[in-house]
């Protein structure tokens, strides 16, 4: 695992727009041990699960965190105006949440959560397309932090207010008309649900959607890009591409069904030193709530 200070991402123009490649963004936990009294770091809890999880992140953080982490609420910091889910905040109410936080252009950030590597992507993805460059993953979260023994806190930091100034990369963003120019702009769509989901064979967990998938979409689901919580390696993560019918040198746009999961499919994209694309903020949420929209089912 390479130390942050190595670590680049630089902006690329190649045809079809700007395309950002960010290398090796994942950070070990004794890396983050080890690193723990940098005056620049801020670390954030950003767990966030599913309803049929059953699980409440917000109170298990306060049962015990990393030291000095905070709680980034994904439901929270959100355009809670737009009627999807945690659809992306506009860049001043993201600029107020941060500098809160004591997050300034300068900070190193590290982010975590509670199952491995699930939706700390999606906050990453966040900061990048908000400016940030120094933010990172911690691969294996806090279960690998628990794992090798290391001490949790209950206590909550009080960060002193920072000054952030907030940039909207706008091309790392998919709408709609982005998915359905899809194959005429050269891009692949990969979803990151479940396949039973995926293939219309069982239900999606919100009401009133129907499942199924987005003309020409591949289906690489999120829990196959990780390996006992951990992030899979170079290797068999261009595997789980390639199986899942993707070539990653070509442009991709990640989807799911509400923008969390498809994070990690950028992630993979970025882990293998590839452009990480543009993300479907509204995803299958959004989708599958127009009537006009095709919906693909299929047993294969």
């Amino acid at each position: 695992m390479l130390p942050y200070k190595t670590v680049s991402a630089l902006i690329c123009s190649l045809g079809c727009g700007v395309r950002m490649i960010v290398s090796n963004p994942l950070v070990s936990i004794h890396w983050l041990y080890e690193n723990l009294h940098q005056k620049n770091l801020i670390i954030l809890d950003c767990s966030w699960h599913l309803p049929a999880h059953n699980r409440d992140a917000k109170a298990e953080y306060e049962l015990g965190h990393i030291k000095d982490a905070q709680f980034f609420d994904l439901d929270v910091i959100s355009d809670v105006s737009n009627p999807l889910p945690h659809m992306l905040p506009k860049p001043e109410d993201f600029k107020k949440s941060v500098e809160a936080m004591g997050i300034s252009n300068d900070s190193l950030v590290v982010l975590y959560d509670g199952m491995g590597v699930f939706s700390s992507p999606r906050v990453w993805w966040m900061f990048l397309v908000f400016g940030v460059k120094n933010i990172r993953i911690l691969n294996g979260g806090l279960p690998a932090w628990k794992a090798q023994g290391y001490e949790l806190e209950t206590a909550l930091k009080k960060p002193i207010p920072a000054h952030f100034n907030v940039f909207l990369n706008t091309d790392m963003i998919a709408k709609m008309d982005d998915i359905k120019s899809a194959t005429s702009s050269g891009h692949q769509i990969i979803d990151a649900r479940p396949f039973m989901r995926f293939s219309g064979q069982a239900r999606e967990p919100r009401a009133g959607l129907e499942s199924g998938h987005m003309p020409k979409a591949h289906n690489l689901p999120q829990s196959d890009l990780a390996k006992n919580g951990l992030f899979l390696e170079s290797y068999d993560l261009k595997m789980a591409f390639k199986l899942a019918g993707v070539d990653i040198n070509v442009p991709v746009i990640t989807t799911c069904g509400s923008g969390v999961t498809a994070a990690s499919l950028t992630l993979g994209m970025a882990v293998l030193g590839k452009p990480i694309g543009k993300l479907y903020d509204g995803s299958w949420a959004e989708w599958a709530s127009y009537d006009n929209n095709i919906i693909i089912k299929s047993n294969v």
